[in-house]
């Protein structure tokens, strides 16, 4: 059997080729490569990689690029191709440019409660390392855009007679404010949710509590809101 060392400092490419196809993407080239090793190896070709962190000194390689330095000069064929892949960060930068865009556009007093808690676009969703429940996920999500089924925001929608708390006798209005900073039902819940929110150093304010990444406040707060007996 013939037997070729392949010596190269590019990491990037041994790992490609070495990757689990179904589960990463692949570049065509890569699979090109891959096909080609195939058959090399059916007939009787042993070719091994070898990396090293710099191919200076290695003549084959030296070789090589001198070969290459031309060819970044070359227009590319028009029949050559491009994995889409290779497009993806472009679409998702172009994509968080006009959203942001969009949003910045929008009137003062649209989406006013979420504004307060992410005056921007997050680049990945509140919920991404928590391991939340879809349930928790959906519920915490209505409070940080302001759209549940409390008492104020069902009047409104003319699903209910009143918008006031039912907890009490005070004539207060039951929205998310109301039940998380004044509610006197909640005082002792609310106690320990503020005692909660101190071990993280978490003010105790709307924008702050809405937006923690800490699992167990999350689930405090779910819990604190489903103790009113109100649907979220």
């Amino acid at each position: 059997m013939n037997k070729f060392l392949i010596v190269t400092d590019s990491l990037s490419c041994l790992q490609a080729l070495s990757s689990i196809a179904f589960k990463s993407q692949i570049s065509p080239l890569i699979i090109t490569i891959r096909r080609i090793l195939y058959c090399l190896t059916e007939s009787d070709i042993d070719i091994q990689f070898l990396w090293v962190p710099g191919h200076t000194g290695i003549a084959g390689n030296e070789f090589a690029n001198k070969l290459a330095k031309p060819s970044a000069f070359l227009r590319c064929h028009q029949s050559a191709q491009i994995p889409w892949s290779d497009f993806t960060p472009m679409l998702r930068s172009c994509t968080s440019d006009l959203w942001l865009t969009h949003w910045g556009l929008l009137p003062l007093h649209f989406a006013t409660w979420y504004r307060n808690i992410s005056s921007s676009i997050l680049p990945l969703l509140w919920f991404h390392n928590l391991n939340l429940s879809r349930k928790s996920i959906s519920s915490f999500s209505h409070l940080r855009f302001g759209h549940t089924l409390l008492l104020s925001h069902s009047f409104k929608l003319a699903l209910n007679d009143s918008s006031l708390c039912t907890l009490h006798n005070d004539p207060m209005v039951c929205d998310i404010s109301h039940l998380i900073f004044s509610c006197p039902s909640l005082s002792t819940q609310r106690v320990q949710l503020i005692s909660h929110l101190n071990l993280s150093n978490i003010p105790f304010v709307t924008k702050n509590i809405f937006s923690v990444q800490q699992k167990y406040i999350v689930l405090y707060i779910l819990s604190l809101l489903n103790h009113t007996g109100f649907l979220i």
